[in-house]
Protein backbone atom coordinates (compact mmCIF):
# COMPACT_ATOMS: atom_id res chain seq x y z
CA UNK A 1 0.00 0.00 0.00
CA UNK A 2 1.42 3.63 -0.65
CA UNK A 3 1.64 5.74 2.00
CA UNK A 4 0.01 9.04 0.56
CA UNK A 5 1.81 12.55 1.63
CA UNK A 6 1.12 15.95 0.88
CA UNK A 7 4.92 17.02 0.36
CA UNK A 8 7.61 14.77 -0.18
CA UNK A 9 11.52 15.74 0.10
CA UNK A 10 14.01 13.81 -1.26
CA UNK A 11 16.70 14.06 1.18
CA UNK A 12 16.93 15.42 4.88
CA UNK A 13 20.55 17.61 4.26
CA UNK A 14 20.74 20.91 4.83
CA UNK A 15 19.07 21.56 1.77
CA UNK A 16 16.06 20.01 2.33
CA UNK A 17 15.68 20.85 6.15
CA UNK A 18 15.84 24.14 4.93
CA UNK A 19 12.78 23.42 2.23
CA UNK A 20 10.84 22.36 4.32
CA UNK A 21 11.32 25.06 7.67
CA UNK A 22 10.88 27.90 4.52
CA UNK A 23 7.81 25.80 3.37
CA UNK A 24 6.42 26.26 6.85
CA UNK A 25 7.38 29.80 7.07
CA UNK A 26 5.62 30.88 4.41
CA UNK A 27 1.91 29.27 5.74
CA UNK A 28 2.00 26.04 4.17
CA UNK A 29 -0.13 23.77 6.70
CA UNK A 30 -0.07 20.13 5.21
CA UNK A 31 2.20 17.48 6.03
CA UNK A 32 5.72 17.51 4.83
CA UNK A 33 7.73 13.92 4.36
CA UNK A 34 11.31 14.02 4.06
CA UNK A 35 12.67 10.81 2.98
CA UNK A 36 16.61 10.26 4.03
CA UNK A 37 18.86 7.35 2.87
CA UNK A 38 20.78 7.65 6.34
CA UNK A 39 19.95 6.87 10.14
CA UNK A 40 20.32 10.63 10.60
CA UNK A 41 19.46 14.00 9.02
CA UNK A 42 22.04 16.18 8.38
CA UNK A 43 23.84 15.13 5.35
CA UNK A 44 27.45 16.41 4.91
CA UNK A 45 27.13 18.45 8.37
CA UNK A 46 28.40 16.59 11.34
CA UNK A 47 30.06 18.26 14.74
CA UNK A 48 31.10 15.08 16.80
CA UNK A 49 33.40 15.83 19.74
CA UNK A 50 36.12 12.74 20.12
CA UNK A 51 38.55 12.13 22.98
CA UNK A 52 38.38 16.20 24.00
CA UNK A 53 38.61 17.60 20.38
CA UNK A 54 35.74 19.32 18.56
CA UNK A 55 35.66 18.44 14.75
CA UNK A 56 33.41 19.54 12.39
CA UNK A 57 33.48 16.55 9.65
CA UNK A 58 31.60 18.55 6.87
CA UNK A 59 31.61 22.43 6.34
CA UNK A 60 33.14 24.23 9.61
CA UNK A 61 33.60 27.78 8.95
CA UNK A 62 32.04 30.38 6.44
CA UNK A 63 33.15 33.74 5.11
CA UNK A 64 30.63 36.64 5.65
CA UNK A 65 31.08 37.92 1.96
CA UNK A 66 29.61 34.87 0.52
CA UNK A 67 27.27 33.68 2.42
CA UNK A 68 24.22 36.45 2.93
CA UNK A 69 22.01 33.38 2.65
CA UNK A 70 23.21 31.47 5.37
CA UNK A 71 23.26 34.34 7.84
CA UNK A 72 19.46 34.77 6.72
CA UNK A 73 19.15 31.54 7.47
CA UNK A 74 20.33 31.65 10.72
CA UNK A 75 18.90 35.54 11.71
CA UNK A 76 15.58 33.22 10.80
CA UNK A 77 16.42 30.51 12.93
CA UNK A 78 17.01 32.67 15.79
CA UNK A 79 20.92 31.66 16.12
CA UNK A 80 22.45 34.75 15.31
CA UNK A 81 23.46 35.20 19.43
CA UNK A 82 25.62 31.88 18.31
CA UNK A 83 27.72 33.21 15.83
CA UNK A 84 31.39 32.99 16.53
CA UNK A 85 34.16 34.79 14.84
CA UNK A 86 37.38 34.19 13.74
CA UNK A 87 40.48 35.49 15.52
CA UNK A 88 42.92 37.85 13.43
CA UNK A 89 45.30 34.99 13.30
CA UNK A 90 42.57 33.52 10.77
CA UNK A 91 44.04 36.26 8.15
CA UNK A 92 47.39 34.56 7.73
CA UNK A 93 46.75 32.01 5.11
CA UNK A 94 49.71 30.23 3.29
CA UNK A 95 50.84 28.30 0.10
CA UNK A 96 52.79 25.58 0.23
CA UNK A 97 55.01 26.53 -3.07
CA UNK A 98 58.03 25.21 -3.77
CA UNK A 99 58.51 23.09 -1.16
CA UNK A 100 57.75 25.76 1.69
CA UNK A 101 55.12 27.35 3.29
CA UNK A 102 54.54 30.79 1.82
CA UNK A 103 52.26 33.41 3.32
CA UNK A 104 49.80 34.90 1.14
CA UNK A 105 50.21 38.34 0.99
CA UNK A 106 47.22 40.14 3.22
CA UNK A 107 48.04 44.10 2.37
CA UNK A 108 49.34 46.27 0.12
CA UNK A 109 52.90 46.07 1.14
CA UNK A 110 53.19 42.34 1.13
CA UNK A 111 51.53 41.98 -2.17
CA UNK A 112 53.99 43.94 -3.61
CA UNK A 113 57.12 42.47 -2.00
CA UNK A 114 56.13 38.46 -2.12
CA UNK A 115 57.51 35.95 -4.36
CA UNK A 116 54.32 34.56 -4.46
CA UNK A 117 52.82 37.42 -6.20
CA UNK A 118 55.56 38.34 -8.11
CA UNK A 119 54.56 36.91 -11.16
CA UNK A 120 51.10 38.31 -11.21
CA UNK A 121 52.26 42.33 -9.99
CA UNK A 122 53.82 41.85 -13.54
CA UNK A 123 51.17 40.82 -15.24
CA UNK A 124 48.99 43.68 -13.71
CA UNK A 125 50.51 46.29 -15.78
CA UNK A 126 49.35 44.39 -19.15
CA UNK A 127 46.50 42.97 -18.15
CA UNK A 128 44.38 46.18 -18.45
CA UNK A 129 45.15 46.19 -22.64
CA UNK A 130 43.55 42.71 -22.89
CA UNK A 131 40.90 42.73 -24.89
CA UNK A 132 37.72 41.41 -23.50
CA UNK A 133 36.07 37.75 -23.94
CA UNK A 134 32.26 37.57 -23.16
CA UNK A 135 32.20 33.93 -23.47
CA UNK A 136 32.20 31.84 -20.29
CA UNK A 137 35.52 29.63 -20.40
CA UNK A 138 37.46 27.89 -17.19
CA UNK A 139 38.80 29.42 -14.38
CA UNK A 140 42.29 28.50 -15.28
CA UNK A 141 42.01 29.59 -18.95
CA UNK A 142 40.75 32.84 -17.36
CA UNK A 143 43.66 33.76 -15.25
CA UNK A 144 46.18 32.74 -17.80
CA UNK A 145 44.52 34.60 -20.35
CA UNK A 146 44.25 38.05 -18.24
CA UNK A 147 47.53 37.45 -16.35
CA UNK A 148 49.64 34.69 -16.76
CA UNK A 149 49.85 30.18 -16.68
CA UNK A 150 52.15 31.06 -13.54
CA UNK A 151 49.15 33.01 -11.73
CA UNK A 152 46.32 29.92 -12.52
CA UNK A 153 49.24 27.36 -11.26
CA UNK A 154 50.54 28.88 -8.58
CA UNK A 155 47.74 30.78 -6.98
CA UNK A 156 43.89 29.97 -8.60
CA UNK A 157 44.35 26.34 -8.55
CA UNK A 158 45.36 25.90 -5.33
CA UNK A 159 42.42 28.69 -4.32
CA UNK A 160 40.19 26.54 -6.48
CA UNK A 161 41.00 23.23 -5.16
CA UNK A 162 40.69 24.94 -1.31
CA UNK A 163 37.29 26.27 -1.84
CA UNK A 164 35.29 24.05 -4.55
CA UNK A 165 37.42 21.03 -4.09
CA UNK A 166 38.27 20.53 -7.88
CA UNK A 167 40.06 21.50 -10.88
CA UNK A 168 40.34 25.03 -12.16
CA UNK A 169 40.86 23.40 -15.45
CA UNK A 170 36.92 22.20 -15.59
CA UNK A 171 35.46 24.57 -13.52
CA UNK A 172 33.53 28.20 -14.77
CA UNK A 173 34.70 31.08 -13.91
CA UNK A 174 31.09 32.62 -14.16
CA UNK A 175 29.92 30.33 -11.92
CA UNK A 176 33.08 30.74 -9.00
CA UNK A 177 34.04 33.84 -9.17
CA UNK A 178 31.86 35.72 -10.83
CA UNK A 179 32.44 39.10 -9.87
CA UNK A 180 36.02 38.61 -11.78
CA UNK A 181 34.20 38.12 -15.36
CA UNK A 182 31.63 41.14 -14.51
CA UNK A 183 35.05 43.15 -14.06
CA UNK A 184 36.02 42.63 -17.21
CA UNK A 185 32.50 42.23 -18.86
CA UNK A 186 32.01 46.10 -17.13
CA UNK A 187 35.74 47.68 -16.97
CA UNK A 188 37.40 45.37 -19.44
CA UNK A 189 39.94 44.77 -16.60
CA UNK A 190 40.28 42.91 -13.78
CA UNK A 191 42.41 45.52 -12.10
CA UNK A 192 40.16 48.62 -13.11
CA UNK A 193 37.36 46.52 -11.96
CA UNK A 194 39.71 46.29 -8.40
CA UNK A 195 39.57 50.12 -8.00
CA UNK A 196 36.21 51.31 -9.71
CA UNK A 197 33.89 48.73 -8.34
CA UNK A 198 31.36 49.82 -6.18
CA UNK A 199 31.46 47.76 -3.33
CA UNK A 200 27.80 45.75 -2.05
CA UNK A 201 26.87 47.06 1.08
CA UNK A 202 25.60 43.84 2.77
CA UNK A 203 22.65 43.81 5.23
CA UNK A 204 24.39 42.57 8.37
CA UNK A 205 26.98 44.57 10.48
CA UNK A 206 29.99 41.96 9.79
CA UNK A 207 33.55 42.84 8.48
CA UNK A 208 32.62 40.87 5.10
CA UNK A 209 36.53 39.14 5.24
CA UNK A 210 35.80 37.81 8.37
CA UNK A 211 34.95 33.89 8.90
CA UNK A 212 32.31 32.43 11.05
CA UNK A 213 30.74 29.43 12.61
CA UNK A 214 28.49 28.84 15.33
CA UNK A 215 29.67 28.30 19.11
CA UNK A 216 28.10 24.75 19.35
CA UNK A 217 29.11 23.13 15.58
CA UNK A 218 27.36 23.68 12.76
CA UNK A 219 24.73 20.64 13.51
CA UNK A 220 23.05 23.52 15.65
CA UNK A 221 21.54 24.45 12.24
CA UNK A 222 20.56 20.93 11.34
CA UNK A 223 18.83 21.40 15.32
CA UNK A 224 16.87 24.10 14.96
CA UNK A 225 15.91 23.17 11.20
CA UNK A 226 14.10 19.82 12.33
CA UNK A 227 12.64 21.32 15.24
CA UNK A 228 11.53 24.45 12.89
CA UNK A 229 10.27 22.58 10.01
CA UNK A 230 7.90 20.01 11.92
CA UNK A 231 8.36 17.29 9.16
CA UNK A 232 8.32 14.02 9.23
CA UNK A 233 11.46 12.63 8.85
CA UNK A 234 11.76 8.80 7.84
CA UNK A 235 15.19 7.55 8.06
CA UNK A 236 16.67 4.66 6.08
CA UNK A 237 14.70 5.42 3.14
CA UNK A 238 16.91 5.71 0.47
CA UNK A 239 14.82 6.56 -2.99
CA UNK A 240 15.20 3.46 -5.48
CA UNK A 241 12.38 4.63 -8.09
CA UNK A 242 10.47 7.73 -9.04
CA UNK A 243 7.50 8.37 -11.43
CA UNK A 244 4.65 10.53 -12.07
CA UNK A 245 0.97 9.05 -13.40
CA UNK A 246 -1.62 10.60 -12.96
CA UNK A 247 -0.80 13.92 -11.32
CA UNK A 248 1.31 12.01 -8.45
CA UNK A 249 4.26 11.34 -7.54
CA UNK A 250 5.58 7.84 -6.34
CA UNK A 251 8.93 7.24 -4.58
CA UNK A 252 9.83 3.48 -3.98
CA UNK A 253 12.33 2.59 -1.77
CA UNK A 254 13.52 -1.18 -0.28
CA UNK A 255 10.64 -1.02 2.05
CA UNK A 256 7.81 1.16 1.23
CA UNK A 257 6.13 3.30 -1.42
CA UNK A 258 5.28 6.78 -1.09
CA UNK A 259 2.93 8.97 -3.03
CA UNK A 260 2.53 12.64 -3.05
CA UNK A 261 1.06 15.65 -4.72
CA UNK A 262 4.32 17.76 -4.69
CA UNK A 263 8.13 16.41 -4.61
CA UNK A 264 11.42 18.76 -4.13
CA UNK A 265 14.82 16.60 -5.03
CA UNK A 266 17.21 17.97 -2.74
CA UNK A 267 19.92 14.95 -3.16
CA UNK A 268 23.02 14.90 -5.62
CA UNK A 269 22.11 14.82 -9.26
CA UNK A 270 23.25 10.56 -9.37
CA UNK A 271 21.14 9.60 -6.73
CA UNK A 272 18.40 11.60 -8.31
CA UNK A 273 19.28 9.79 -11.99
CA UNK A 274 18.95 6.24 -10.64
CA UNK A 275 15.67 6.56 -9.26
CA UNK A 276 14.24 7.63 -12.82
CA UNK A 277 16.03 5.56 -14.99
CA UNK A 278 13.26 3.31 -15.61
CA UNK A 279 10.95 5.55 -16.13
CA UNK A 280 12.08 8.67 -17.00
CA UNK A 281 15.51 7.70 -19.28
CA UNK A 282 16.31 11.15 -21.36
CA UNK A 283 16.02 13.15 -17.65
CA UNK A 284 18.17 10.59 -16.26
CA UNK A 285 20.97 10.76 -18.72
CA UNK A 286 21.20 14.53 -18.43
CA UNK A 287 21.40 14.00 -14.40
CA UNK A 288 24.31 11.70 -14.93
CA UNK A 289 26.02 14.03 -16.75
CA UNK A 290 26.57 16.39 -14.17
CA UNK A 291 30.14 15.86 -12.75
CA UNK A 292 30.93 15.44 -9.41
CA UNK A 293 34.40 15.36 -7.60
CA UNK A 294 34.88 13.21 -4.15
CA UNK A 295 36.17 14.95 -0.87
CA UNK A 296 38.41 12.98 1.90
CA UNK A 297 38.51 14.63 5.24
CA UNK A 298 41.14 13.59 7.72
CA UNK A 299 41.18 15.24 11.23
CA UNK A 300 43.88 15.10 13.47
CA UNK A 301 44.13 16.85 17.25
CA UNK A 302 46.96 17.92 18.80
CA UNK A 303 47.62 17.79 22.69
CA UNK A 304 49.95 20.69 22.76
CA UNK A 305 51.39 23.49 20.26
CA UNK A 306 53.14 21.21 17.26
CA UNK A 307 52.83 23.88 14.75
CA UNK A 308 55.36 25.92 13.27
CA UNK A 309 52.89 28.75 12.62
CA UNK A 310 49.83 30.42 13.32
CA UNK A 311 46.64 31.02 10.86
CA UNK A 312 44.03 29.69 8.94
CA UNK A 313 46.28 26.91 7.36
CA UNK A 314 47.45 26.11 4.22
CA UNK A 315 46.87 25.07 0.49
CA UNK A 316 49.24 23.06 -2.14
CA UNK A 317 48.98 24.01 -5.93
Amino acid sequence: MKKKKAVIILGGGISGLSLAFYLRKNGYKKEICILEKSVRAGGWLESQMEQGFFFEKGPRTFRVSRSESLLTLIHDLDLERELLFSSEEASSKYLFYNQKLQKVPSNPFSFLTSKLTRPLLFSLFREWKIPKNLDDESIHAFISRRFAPEVADALFDAITTGIYGSDSKTLSISSCFPILKKWEREYGSITKGLFLHKKKKSVYPYKPSHLFTLKYGVSSLITSLEKEAKADMITKQEGKRLSYKDGRFVVETDSASYEAEDLFSAVPAPALARMLYRDHKEVSLLLEDIPYTDLSCVHFGYRKKVLPVSGFGYLVP
